[in-house]
């Protein structure tokens, strides 16, 4: 006997989006979020472009979480999503007037 265990897939194609400070955490991401399943499986990718940062704090280069993202279809439980890793954006002062 073997064990066939799931294929692992990267959601790729995705950058974070630089923002104003706004009070929240929410990061936009840019981009076409894809998947490479094998050719032939009925996969599709199911989700929006949407993340969050560390922190809602001012700083460049801030570490962004994708989330939301999920694979659907008939040979989705024959993988594993893997969330992209390594997007980062800044989040500039926000303007005051007096």
């Amino acid at each position: 006997s073997a064990s066939i265990t799931p294929l692992a897939l990267v959601v790729t194609g995705l950058t974070a989006l630089d923002k104003v400070y706004d009070t929240t955490t929410v990061a936009q991401l840019a981009g076409t979020a894809s998947v490479s399943p094998i050719p032939g499986d009925a996969i599709a990718l199911s989700g929006s472009n949407v993340g969050s940062f560390a922190d809602k704090n001012v700083g460049t280069a801030k570490p962004v979480t994708p989330s939301g993202y999920s694979l659907v279809g008939s040979d989705a439980p024959n993988y594993t999503l893997t969330q992209p890793a390594g997007l980062s954006a800044s989040i500039s002062p926000a303007s005051l007037t007096v």
